[in-house]
């Protein structure tokens, strides 16, 4: 997954993604924690974070793989948010097909886009 938005009331009106730009956020569990980091160094409260996730699909078909590489990536996400106690709220993960995603700061809201399934909102 290369984007984890984990909405606080705390960052209304700032969009998280600017917050994980650069290298350490690349895998799962320095990304989350480094987002985690930079929320709390700009004041947010752990205990009021939540996350929703997207992504995880399987593009490829590698026979014979344990997994694939994007269940894997939803799998470490979902681990590395309970490491920090912070719930997940809603998914969007898995399937074959790609996402494009749009996050809300106002309201939480992400809109998840496919072309399979259109946009839902989570």
């Amino acid at each position: 997954m290369k984007r984890i938005l984990l909405g606080n009331r705390a960052f209304e009106g700032r969009n998280a993604v600017y917050l994980l730009a650069g290298e350490r956020t690349t895998l799962v569990d320095t990304g989350v924690s480094a987002l985690v980091s930079e929320m709390e160094a700009a004041g947010a409260d752990r205990g009021r974070m939540v996350a929703k996730v997207a992504g995880g699909s399987r593009m490829l078909d590698f026979s014979g793989e344990k997994g694939s590489i994007g269940e894997r990536n939803a799998e470490a996400t979902a681990a590395a948010l309970d490491e920090f106690d912070i719930e997940i709220a809603a998914r969007d993960v898995g399937g074959n097909h790609g996402r494009s995603i749009r996050f809300e700061t106002d309201t939480g809201d992400l809109h998840v886009k496919t072309a399979y399934d259109g946009e839902t909102v989570i």
